[in-house]
């Protein structure tokens, strides 16, 4: 029900190249759901995975015991939360206070849609320092 591609319950799981793709969850994650632990994804690729409407994480849904790392070269696009023309993306869900932990450089420039519970604020950290700019794409 949750998780169409991969679920996380405890543990870590990282994901260093591949691909997650059209998959579908009833609920959260289409293509990765992380209801507990790490999830860390050093490159690959989250693609065409779909949440019904009203449901959040077409790509990626993360809970609010989770540990989000990003680095590499990731992918996650063309994730939606219904199906149809007019669907809307819906990348990567974070609960409210929970950001995404840039590690090393990310060495593309395709952008990962955020939504967000509190639908404002921080969703990074270690951008800046990292990344050398003060505000991370949207």
């Amino acid at each position: 029900t949750n998780g169409g591609g991969v679920f996380i319950d405890g543990g870590s799981f990282t994901m260093s190249g591949g691909k997650i793709t059209g998959n579908t969850a009833d609920y959260g994650g289409g293509g990765v759901y992380v209801s507990s632990g790490t999830f860390t994804m050093k490159g690959g690729s989250i693609t065409k995975n779909t949440v019904p409407e009203g449901k959040n994480g077409g790509g990626i849904e993360v809970g609010t015991g989770v540990t989000f790392n990003l680095s590499g070269s990731p992918v996650v696009k063309d994730n939606t939360q219904g199906t149809g023309e007019n669907a809307p993306k819906n990348n990567v869900y974070l609960p409210t206070n929970k950001t995404i932990t840039v590690t090393d450089a990310l060495t593309n420039t395709i952008p990962i849609g955020v939504t967000m519970e509190s639908g404002t604020g921080t969703f990074t950290s270690g951008w800046k320092g990292i990344m050398n700019t003060t505000t991370p794409p949207r």
